[in-house]
Parts: structure tokens; C-alpha cells; sequence
């Protein structure tokens, strides 16, 4: 398991019951950042060969020069798993235009 960190418009991003970034809201902004993409369904080989798949509504795609980073909505907050320096910068961006904030598991801001 990854660290997660999160945008979120909340105190704490575990209580948003009433400040949520709507899901339309994640859609369009996905939608006005060029390296950003919409994907429905991920899917990766695990080591005994096997397949797992995942399928979320609001997940995107981040594609920078150097990596590509999965953002997934959940439940009124957009969330990253264990993010560099890099996206966590990215992600202080998104939620500048989404009215929101950085947030980790442990209710510190970036």
C-alpha cells in the first residue's frame, strides 16, 4: 500500500460531507488540461501472471515528460498514490483551479 494524498476542498479530506469537488467538476478540468486523459479501466500483470483490473468514472491519466501518474476520484476528493515532488506540484495547481487544497493521509498541506 501507498501513501496517498489528496485534493480536497475539506478541513480533512476524510470529512467533505458538504464541501465535495463534484465529479462534473473533476471531468471538466481533466477535460481543459491537455496532459491529462480520461481512462476507464486500468489493467496490470501482476508477478504469478495473473491480471488485475481496476475501473473508476473518474479516473485520469496524468502524462508529464518524465512518468505517467493515475489520479482517481473518490468520494468528493481527487487522489494520488505515494506522489513525487513533481505531481504534488501538479496537484497544488489543480486545486488552485478547483478551489481546494493538498491534503495527506495524515491531514498535513502542501
Amino acid at each position: 500500500m501507498g501513501y496517498n494524498v489528496y485534493i480536497t476542498r475539506a478541513a480533512n479530506w476524510y470529512e467533505n460531507e458538504g464541501t465535495p469537488i463534484s465529479l462534473q467538476e473533476w471531468k471538466d478540468y481533466v477535460e481543459s488540461d491537455p496532459e491529462f486523459e480520461m481512462m476507464e479501466e486500468i489493467a496490470v500483470s501482476l508477478p504469478n501472471g495473473s491480471m488485475m483490473s481496476y475501473a473508476s468514472e473518474g479516473m485520469a491519466m496524468w502524462v508529464s515528460e518524465e512518468e505517467e501518474v493515475l489520479f482517481d476520484y473518490q468520494e468528493g476528493n481527487i487522489v494520488v498514490k505515494g506522489p513525487e515532488d513533481d505531481v504534488i506540484e501538479k496537484m497544488k495547481h489543480i486545486a488552485s483551479r478547483l478551489q481546494a487544497k493538498v491534503q495527506g493521509e495524515e491531514n498535513e498541506e502542501y
